[in-house]
């Protein structure tokens, strides 16, 4: 026995079986909800991260979280001037190129290369915790 529901504009179909109904599908709902989880997950992990990553370069972790002010940090730590902050925020195109030089930089600290500056633009949810919680050392020089 089969039967059509209309839920939140989407047919679902329920079978019966031996006295109850089977769902055959998730409901937006749930796939929202998981969706929102894995994203959470993935935003906590980059955020300790952070904090771990600021703290191996001497710095406090809680400047790693802040918006805006964890660029101004990073500029401190690469020895780069405070100008550079406004070229990353306001102005377009050189905003992308600035950013990519300073990460660069950064990760060269920490005796990264190329390759991981590249990994670290597409995939950081990736290589911040690797750096984070590897045996990669600060190297300021």
């Amino acid at each position: 026995y089969r039967f059509l529901y209309i839920c939140e504009r989407k047919c679902c179909v329920y079978t019966k079986g031996k006295n109850e109904f089977t769902y055959k599908c998730l409901t937006k709902k749930i796939r929202t909800m998981l969706v929102s989880i894995i994203y959470l997950l993935i935003v906590v992990l980059l955020l300790v991260s952070m904090w771990k990553v600021y703290e191996k370069a001497g710095r406090q972790g809680w400047e790693g979280i802040i918006p805006i002010y964890n660029l101004y940090v990073m500029l401190q730590i690469i020895n780069r001037p405070w100008w550079w902050l406004l070229i990353m925020i306001f102005v377009p195109i050189a905003n992308i190129i600035f950013s990519i030089i300073a990460l660069k930089e950064f990760l060269e600290k920490f005796g990264k290369g190329i390759g991981f500056t590249i990994a670290t633009i597409f995939f950081p949810f990736i290589t911040f915790p690797m750096l984070a919680f590897g045996d990669d050392q600060f190297k300021n020089e």
